[in-house]
């Protein structure tokens, strides 16, 4: 029969073999790892994406929260995301929320916040500003070596924006019929305009509008307060003190000392 001495080299060969595998293997997986973890992350967002606005045509909104929240936990420059949260939040009528993330689906594109009273041409220079100085865009485990395509890009543009802030417009206005209708007053109004960063917004409304610009309103927050100075008091003296040696003298004048013996 054979000798096993002769079957020790073809093992050590195919064992050798299975590693130089492995190895290779292991080494393609490696340099297609951030295509992989790329391709898995972007399956992620756009089912996620999908079911946003499925939801949101089915006036799921709750529903629609999560999925788009779940968008920007993992891509927070995702434009839509952020518009879908918007609509989500007006569909639940949280205001506050709804105008935040509609300001943030804007500053995605824009870069900054642009005023309130900027025209499509002034945010048209603002994405053009944008997209001349931005970076390729790249997110962790996407492919870093490609820019956002052009006609992706495209799809952002003026009137684009300019739609996303006649919504957030529509739930600042009507954040503020319904802070009317709950009796807040002026002040409470122009306080949360001004925490949403929109101090400069002029309501629809011609009543709102001339309750959260009253001259008279405005001149009383804008005065300084009077400083109430407390009255000078004496100060409180106390039980009087004990004239021990007027008692002592008129004890002894009156007899007492001597009597006493």
């Amino acid at each position: 029969g054979p000798k096993k001495g002769n079957a020790r080299p073809v093992v050590i060969a195919v064992a050798a073999v299975l590693i130089l595998w492995v190895l290779v293997i292991a080494a393609v997986l490696l340099l297609l790892a951030p295509r992989i973890k790329g391709s898995a992350r972007n399956y992620v967002i756009d089912r996620r994406l999908e079911l946003g606005r499925r939801y949101l045509s089915e006036m799921e909104y709750e529903k629609a929260v999560a999925m788009y929240s779940g968008v920007v936990r993992i891509d927070e420059r995702n434009t839509e995301a952020y518009v879908g949260l918007g609509d989500a939040y007006t569909g639940l009528l949280e205001w506050t929320p709804a105008v935040q993330n509609y300001d943030e689906a804007v500053i995605t594109v824009t870069g900054v916040l642009p005023q309130d009273s900027a025209t499509e041409d002034e945010i048209g220079v603002l994405i053009s500003q944008v997209q001349a100085s931005e970076e390729p865009y790249t997110e962790d485990g996407a492919d870093d070596t490609q820019p956002v395509p052009e006609e992706e890009a495209a799809i952002y543009d003026g009137p684009f924006i300019m739609d996303v802030i006649v919504r957030r417009d529509s739930a600042l206005e009507m954040g503020l019929q319904e802070m009317a209708a709950s009796g807040a007053d002026a002040a409470q109004m122009r306080g949360w305009l001004d925490e949403l960063g929109h101090a400069d917004y002029t309501p629809e409304d011609p009543e709102i509008d001339e309750l959260i610009h009253d001259p008279e309103a405005l001149q009383e927050e804008a005065a300084p307060a009077e400083e109430i100075i407390p009255e000078e008091t004496e100060p409180d003296p106390g039980p009087p003190a004990r004239d021990w040696i007027g008692i002592y003298s008129s004890f002894i004048l009156d007899g007492g000392y001597w009597n006493s013996g």
